[in-house]
């Protein structure tokens, strides 16, 4: 979950971020997010927005 571990600066940088999209090698993708700047439907809309563009 760290990548290359505390060598590489990664330790602590996954969940810092307000908004963050993941996508995966296999087609997959989501969403880790902090409600609190962002209420859920905006965020939602987003997310239809970019599921639609794939």
């Amino acid at each position: 979950m760290h990548g290359g571990g505390t060598e590489v600066n990664s330790c602590n940088r996954w969940y810092d971020k307000t908004l963050q999209l993941i996508a995966g090698k296999n087609g997959y993708c989501g969403l880790c997010y902090e409600h609190t700047p962002a209420e859920g439907p905006p965020v939602a809309s987003l997310m239809d927005f970019i599921c639609d563009k794939m």
